[in-house]
């Protein structure tokens, strides 16, 4: 069984996917980690779940989810923590807008005591490129309405990017009620944890595919945070 267990979501990443993966491994090997890679696809046009399939075959640390039909970023995250067989999961972007080399300072925080690290903009020593100022803005709308309605404390319960205890996350596995593309905040708020460390990074946008947040993004968040304030 790997130490640990990094899930990344993908659709139509087939211009990122084979750089991804030598990325991670050439990074498990040099720094000597336990680690796996379990990509979840869901059926992507561009067939990216073909080139990981192929990569299963030549490495046993890759593995594959292949979902029909998409189901939304949510969701393949939560069958993906399902799926892996490792005691830490992590989650991250497939187009390198997270810095992969913080991964293995989250795991070791997970391994001294914290239930959730998150990989965080928004702390001193993160930070964004490149993005204008209407990001910025909903970016921190969405921070404020978490501490309102909720009471979450962390600085960045938008982040795609966090590690977790596998023992987390089935304590509140049957109350998740995964909706479009932000799930940090529900695993926040239904663990009641104060184990949660936030490590800075600086995210930079993609260079190749196309991004996938929009306006609906922010509707589905809006949601997640009223439907947990008041249910």
């Amino acid at each position: 069984m790997a130490d640990f267990t990094v899930v990344i979501p993908t659709y139509n990443e087939k211009e990122n996917i084979d750089e991804l993966v030598k990325h991670f491994l050439k990074m498990f090997d040099q720094k000597k980690l336990g680690g796996e890679l379990l990509v979840v696809d869901d059926d992507s046009p561009d067939k990216t779940w073909e080139l990981v399939e192929a990569w299963t075959k030549k490495d046993s640390r890759v593995k594959l989810l292949h979902r029909k039909g998409k189901k939304g970023l949510a969701s393949a995250v939560i069958d993906g923590f399902e799926k892996a067989g490792s005691k830490i999961l992590v989650v991250c972007d497939a187009d390198f807008s997270h810095d992969y080399s913080i991964i293995p300072t989250m795991v070791s925080l997970i391994r001294q005591g914290e239930d959730i690290v998150i990989g965080s903009r928004f702390v001193e020593g993160g930070g964004v490129k490149g993005w204008p100022a209407y990001r910025l803005f909903i970016s921190k709308g969405a921070r404020l309405l978490s501490r309102v309605f909720l009471g979450v404390k962390v600085k960045d319960p938008m982040s795609g990017f966090f590690a977790l205890k596998k023992s987390v996350f089935k304590k509140i596995s049957g109350d998740m009620s995964p909706q479009g593309y932000k799930i940090l905040l529900e695993i926040v708020f239904r663990s009641g944890s104060n184990k949660i460390k936030e490590v800075p990074f600086v995210f930079k946008d993609r260079e190749l595919g196309s991004s996938k947040l929009s306006g609906k993004v922010m509707s589905e968040y809006l949601k997640m945070v009223l439907n947990l304030a008041f249910k």
